[in-house]
């Protein structure tokens, strides 16, 4: 539970020690060991694609009987049929699986980046209010938050009220109030 005042303090039920954590609103460097709110939910980077489908492709036990047909056909004398009939149906399949997962990756990837470039509004500590990056917000800074709050006037009617109790009035209220 949080005390009041600054800073903030509270119990995390999870912790492994029994301090509590601390955090100062409004101020970056004290909060700095807390981690960032940059999103990544990709699986992948140019660099680890390859490695990393190729170990996930290959979890799967019909492409490691496909890569053991494979390599029995290589051995010459062993196999009767010719090798690229079973070495093409394995590339194909793990192509096709690698190209699904690159495109799939990449959507999450051009998600990332738009739920990272969101503007927000933060309160600097002089009071100014300063248009960020969302994934440039830290444990502690002050948002500004603009919301819009409905109510409705009559709470026991039955109506079309939408979110919030928004309930705006029909032409024959608006008529009545006149």
């Amino acid at each position: 539970m949080p005390k009041k005042g600054f800073p903030l303090c509270w119990q995390d039920a999870d912790a492994e020690s029994d301090e509590p954590r601390v955090l100062q609103c409004n101020a970056r460097e004290p909060n700095s060991h807390f981690s960032s709110n940059y999103i990544r939910t990709t699986n992948y980077t140019v660099l680890t694609f390859l490695p990393l489908n190729l170990i996930e492709q290959f979890k799967k036990m019909s492409n490691v009987f496909f890569l053991v047909n494979m390599v029995i056909a290589l051995v010459p004398g062993v196999s009767p049929v010719f090798p690229a009939t079973t070495i093409l149906p394995l590339v194909i399949v793990v192509g096709v699986a690698a190209a699904r997962d690159a495109y799939e990756d990449f959507g999450r990837y051009q998600s990332d980046r738009r739920a990272n470039a969101l503007q927000v509004q933060m309160v600097t500590p002089s009071g100014h209010v300063k248009a960020i990056e969302s994934k440039d917000v830290h444990v502690g800074d002050v948002l500004y938050l603009d919301c819009l709050l409905y109510t409705s006037d009559a709470a026991d009617e039955e109506d079309s009220a939408g979110l919030c109790g928004d309930r705006r009035p029909n032409e024959t209220e608006n008529q009545n109030k006149r």
